[in-house]
């Protein structure tokens, strides 16, 4: 008897020794996990940054998200083994006639009384906090998101279940648990994607980067560093680009509908067919900006810099250009009707064929700006500075359009 006692208090001594490296194990990798919280979310968008992870040599950001939620889950998996090992070894050594008298020689974290609370927390709560941590970081890219919130939600349904397999709140929690988890995950009729977590990404150094497609909606980009980026495509939808850097930055199609790019500097940047609706572009920098095409109804521009930019076919309705700077910009066909040009600069622009209906241009200076076939109905052209009556020879208007005294314009034929 006592030497199956001996043997039975060896293997669990052993056990025990197991069972405390593997709880290091698993702190190691969920204060790893918890760190990710610290690196910047620039991180996320880069594919050749490298995060030095101990024993692992280096990963990139994205990688860190995938495996440490992995490994997380495996290390806990293995914990659970050896601990249940243990837990039987112990029921064996107390039933024994002798084991009143003798000690187990290690002092296990199980048993130890000191630290059997840091244990339950090893145990039980610590991988769903660590999982929360990394579905918050990868809420950025709600894909993402979801399946790590999936993964948490059935990682506490498991370890509630370990921790009280037969008490009645479990029975009852446990499955909605499960079933909330399953629904979230693929009904096709909850938005998902309204969950996900706006970018921060101030002062960022995005230089170069390809970004094509992004999804940066609601982004805090305030005074990112963005020149040469290309943006094709992506969607920036309400986000913050209050003086940052966008030169020569490529925006073809790119959806920037109530984005903030006060002082932006967007110098010969491409927002070809870009949709900037209700955008604020005020006192930004866009000299030289190919804008062909784009939807800009009600955008914000005043003071901005738009000299020698091209508005070739972009849609300008109700858009707020007071005092902007257009010399020498090309806006040929481009859609103007109730845009506000007050007190702008649109020396030798070119509005061939623009429409400018209910236009107000009064106080802009308009010195060499070609008004071929443009039609000025209701548009307002008092007090401006520069204006000839060639210039309002070969445009067109209506009786509301308001001129300069002693100045006269063809009535437009619809």
């Amino acid at each position: 008897m006592n030497q199956r006692l001996e043997r039975l208090l060896e293997a669990q001594a052993e056990t025990g020794k197991t069972v405390n490296r593997l709880m290091l194990t698993l702190i190691g990798v969920g204060l790893g996990g918890s760190l990710t919280l610290g690196y910047p979310d620039a991180y996320l968008l880069s594919a050749t940054t490298t995060i030095n992870i101990p024993f692992a040599g280096g990963a990139s950001f994205k990688a860190l998200l995938i495996l440490g939620p992995i490994v997380l889950i495996a290390v806990r998996a293995y914990l659970e083994i050896y601990v249940s090992h243990w837990r039987r070894l112990d029921r064996l050594v107390r039933r024994s006639p002798t084991a009143i008298s003798r000690r187990v020689p290690v002092a296990s974290p199980l048993r130890h009384p000191l630290l059997r609370v840091f244990s339950f927390f090893v145990l039980y709560p610590l991988v769903p906090l660590v999982l929360a941590i990394f579905t918050y970081k990868a809420m950025a890219f709600w894909q993402w998101g979801v399946v790590l919130l999936f993964l948490t939600l059935i990682a506490t349904a498991v370890l509630l279940f370990l921790r009280f397999p037969w008490h009645w709140s479990y029975r009852v929690f446990a499955p909605l648990l499960v079933v909330f988890a399953i629904i979230t995950t693929i009904h096709h009729e909850i938005r998902l994607s309204e969950f996900r977590r706006p970018l921060q990404l101030q002062l960022a150094d995005l230089e170069r980067s390809n970004l094509t497609g992004q999804d940066l909606r609601s982004a805090d980009l305030r005074g990112a560093r963005l020149s040469g980026a290309d943006l094709t495509g992506a969607r920036l939808d309400g986000a913050d680009l209050a003086r940052s850097e966008l030169r020569g930055t490529i925006l073809k199609d790119a959806h920037l509908k109530g984005a903030d790019l006060f002082r932006a500097k967007m110098e010969n940047a491409n927002f070809q067919r870009a949709r900037l609706q209700g955008a604020n572009l005020g006192e930004a920098h866009m000299e030289g900006a190919y804008l062909a095409g784009a939807q800009m109804v009600g955008t914000e521009m005043t003071g901005a810099f738009l000299d020698g930019a091209q508005l070739v076919g972009a849609q300008l309705r109700h858009a707020n250009l007071m005092s902007a700077q257009l010399k020498s910009a090309r806006l040929i066909g481009t859609r103007l009707r109730g845009a506000n040009f007050l007190k702008a600069q649109l020396e030798d622009a070119n509005l061939s064929g623009a429409l400018l209906y209910g236009a107000n241009l009064r106080g802009a200076r308009l010195k060499g700006a070609i008004l071929n076939e443009a039609q000025l109905e209701d548009a307002n052209l008092l007090s401006t500075f520069g204006l000839t009556q060639p210039q309002l020879d070969i445009a067109c208007g209506d009786r509301s359009t308001k001129l300069p005294a002693g100045f006269s314009i063809p009535l437009c034929e619809h």
